[in-house]
């Protein structure tokens, strides 16, 4: 009497009123045969969901499947994961057998196996996908778990499966619950799209990879319980299902930027030389100024008869810019989505927070679609373009305050002599440009502290005799050298200017010349993405795709056909429960017209059938 009221039950289920799962909220939770919740209990003279036995029942976990490229995972040795079936009799039997490919038979009741992932077999198999990090910082022991695949069964019509970073218990979590100090999630798989973009990858962007962190799926069905709810018309719960992706990002490669530290070591070579240039009796600085009160002894018609000799120079203490600069050569850029290491030229875009909801990538709806469209795209090469030039503008700005802290110190003497004869040498006149005290190259430039001017004639007791001889008049011949003063202040500013700020104005445009292609690089890249990639979180075939929370799903991805065909997963009959598929994560890649999908971390419980003869 049992089966055949439970029959009709079911297939009025088969039939439409489906029964809805509930969505868990991911745990480490562990499924022994005593943890399942099986909510209110309907016990009846014929039917007992504890002590009933005779379910045949199935289970699987499986890390990776799919297909990409030309290969179909189902096919490599190794990775195909664990999956039990027990019979009505009450025999599980696992796939692959105890003992083969690692597959172990844990320790517990009901029935359970779980099975390593073998990243050695997958070798060359698939070009474009690395999963050799896999193992990367985890361990089988605390919450954190280890990258596996797990399977239980049981005669009381409970079935679960889970994959990904699960205990030996079956729990499921991508959290780092450990602390600062603990393990962080790595990432497991590193999926190289620079092929498949084509030309979309310039030279200076070199490639593109998606990086993608630990994830974890389970499923658990007590089938007794969801029949017994389909027969009495109450409230069913028949299947817990839950994922976890623990990150999703882009790695682009820009080797240009590690470039940088050379051309600004190149520049503070030119500068610390250029200083030593300007100082100095025969430097740039008093050379600009006696070339100015040479042409005015001209201007006089007195060259012929005096000449000018430097006597002084200013002094300028530079800094050193190279710890002026501290970290900004070296420390990563980050906005805390888009993270630039300037040192290597490693440009990580964390997919996360812009395509997840409120606990990132978990907790979203069934199929949901992550939409990497051009409004995304846009919002990233944004974000390259405000870290790369507020970086290269800190650069040179943080070198002009520095030169222009630089202290100024004595100042330019120019003196103007007898030129021969038999008073030669005997000083007529002097002139000088001198630094206030504090002064600064800054405040020099800037016309804040200009250098004092003066003018005097010499102290020889000869000088009014000499004077007499030569026709000179000692005050024409002053008020025409102060005069020559004024613009010998422009010409310590100009050359000030050549020599200190003209190499790092030019600093500025050789760096822009270095992220300028990075940046369009990056647009190239990205741009090119929403074409040929398309990811999907929370998988479930059983349910409507693409999710009413998600973004549409790409025209060239067929995955809501695929999940909507019937080959997608068992559904439910007259005698037994449907399949309940999780997936964490799939990608879906276009690549020449064909297109492959991977699916990462994939648990499966069910069907559970009824107890023939009951």
């Amino acid at each position: 009497m049992r089966s055949r009221r439970l029959a009709i039950a079911l297939a009025v289920v088969a039939g439409g009123a489906v029964l809805a799962p509930l969505i868990a909220t991911p745990s480490q939770a562990a499924w022994t045969g005593n943890q399942w919740a099986y909510g209110p209990a309907i016990s009846t003279s014929s039917t007992n969901c504890v002590t009933d036995t005779g379910y045949a029942s199935t289970a699987s976990g499986q890390f990776l499947s799919g297909s990409l490229l030309t290969t179909d995972l189902d096919n490599v040795a190794g990775v195909q994961g664990i999956r039990v079936g027990m019979d009505a009799a009450g025999t599980a039997t696992p796939t692959p057998a105890a003992g083969s490919n690692g597959s172990t038979e844990l320790d517990v009741m009901p029935p359970t196996y779980e099975a390593p992932l073998n990243v050695s077999a997958l070798g060359g198999a698939l070009p474009i996908l690395n999963v050799s990090n896999l193992s990367a910082g985890l361990t089988d022991a605390g919450d954190l778990g280890a990258l596996g695949q797990w399977a239980q069964t049981s005669g009381t019509g409970t079935a679960a499966g889970a994959a990904g970073l699960v205990t030996s218990q079956g729990g499921v979590d991508t959290q780092d619950t450990s602390g600062a100090s603990g393990p962080s999630m790595p990432t497991v798989a590193t999926l190289d799209l620079s092929g498949i973009l084509g030309s979309a990858v310039t030279s200076a962007v070199a490639d593109v990879k998606a990086e993608i962190g630990a994830v974890s799926a389970s499923s658990q069905i007590n089938g007794c319980a969801a029949l017994e709810s389909a027969l009495w018309g109450t409230a069913p719960s028949p299947a817990q299902r839950a994922y976890q992706v623990s990150g999703l990002g882009l790695d682009l490669s820009a080797p240009s930027l590690g470039t940088v530290a050379t051309q600004v070591g190149d520049t503070l070579g030119t500068v610390s030389s250029t200083v030593n240039s300007l100082e100095g009796l025969t430097g740039t600085l008093d050379n600009s100024v006696l070339g100015l009160v040479t042409g005015e002894l001209g201007a006089l018609g007195l060259n012929a008869v005096l000449d000018a000799s430097a006597t002084n120079s200013l002094t300028i203490t530079l800094p050193n810019l190279q710890t002026a600069l501290g970290t900004l050569l070296t420390a990563p850029l980050t906005d805390g989505v888009v993270t630039i290491n300037v040192s290597t030229g490693d440009v990580y875009v964390d997919l996360t927070p812009l395509l997840g909801g409120a606990d990132g990538l978990n907790d979203l709806a069934p199929n949901t679609e992550l939409d990497l469209n051009a409004a995304v795209v846009s919002s990233l090469v944004a974000r390259i373009t405000t870290l790369l030039n507020g970086w290269t503008t800190n650069i040179t700005s943080t070198l002009l305050n520095a030169i222009d802290s630089a202290p100024v110190t004595g100042g330019i003497g120019i003196a103007v002599n007898v030129l021969g004869g038999l008073y030669g040498g005997i000083n007529v006149a002097n002139v000088g440009l001198s630094a206030p005290a504090g002064t600064t190259l800054g405040g020099i430039l800037s016309g804040a502290t200009p250098l004092s001017t003066s003018t005097s004639e010499g102290t020889s007791t000869l000088l009014g005799t000499v004077l007499s001889l030569l026709g000179i008049n000692i005050n024409s011949l002053l008020s025409g050298l102060l005069g020559t003063l004024t613009n010998a202040t422009a010409a310590v500013q100009s050359a000030l200017k050549t020599g200190l700020i003209a190499p790092i104005t030019a600093l500025g445009s050789t760096l822009s010349g270095i992220t300028g292609p990075v940046i369009s690089g990056a647009g190239s890249a990205l741009g090119a993405l929403p074409g040929v990639l398309s990811l999907m979180v929370n998988v479930e075939p059983d349910q409507p795709c693409p999710s009413t929370t998600g973004e549409a799903v790409p025209a060239w991805d067929p995955s809501c056909g695929e999940l909507a065909s019937a080959s997608a997963y068992t559904r439910a009959t007259a005698d037994s429960t449907a399949q309940y598929l999780e997936t964490a994560l799939r990608v879906s890649v276009l690549d020449g017209g064909a297109v492959s999908a991977l699916s990462l971390a994939t648990a499966s419980a069910g069907p559970v059938t009824l107890p023939s003869g009951g």
